[in-house]
């Protein structure tokens, strides 16, 4: 589902891919910094379907984030 946020970020900003990808990753530091954690991790559990808790959180969370 990351990559379809990814595209349709590209399309509506009619931005290369790299440049929505670091859009969506942007948006998602910003809502797990703000969001409480059951929430956010609901959302990451949806956009990240096959992935556990924390293994591939969002940008600079998880194990060895700072």
């Amino acid at each position: 589902m990351i990559d379809e946020l990814v595209e349709a970020v590209a399309r509506a900003g009619n931005l290369s891919r790299d440049q929505a990808r670091l859009a969506v990753d942007g948006m998602i530091r910003f809502m797990a910094a703000r969001l409480p954690s059951p929430l956010f991790g609901e959302l990451q559990t949806r956009l990240h379907p096959t992935a556990s808790p924390g293994a591939d959180g969002a940008p600079g969370q998880g194990p060895g984030a700072p």
